[in-house]
């Protein structure tokens, strides 16, 4: 398996498919972000930051944010598609 490079949030394009490569190449301090812009199609707010750094994100599963995330009502009405 070929190492993943950190990629910082602004060089990466919207896309309409998503694999979890995607969300694991973006730095760490991007990560909620980035996901929140790619999936939900916003910024996260106050209370999304609080509820991923003190609950779910609070081990750094990335992967199980992301599911999470992928999984809400809100994201299935912008039917992002994922791999």
């Amino acid at each position: 398996m070929l190492p993943i490079r950190a990629v910082p949030i602004h060089s990466i394009c919207p896309k309409k498919v998503y694999r979890l490569r995607d969300f694991l190449a973006v730095l760490e301090a991007n990560f909620l972000t980035y996901a929140y812009q790619a999936i939900l199609k916003r910024t996260p707010n106050e209370a999304d930051y609080r509820f991923y750094r003190t609950g779910l994100y609070s081990n750094g599963n990335r992967a199980f944010v992301l599911a999470n995330i992928l999984w809400s009502e809100e994201a299935q009405r912008h039917r992002v598609r994922y791999t």
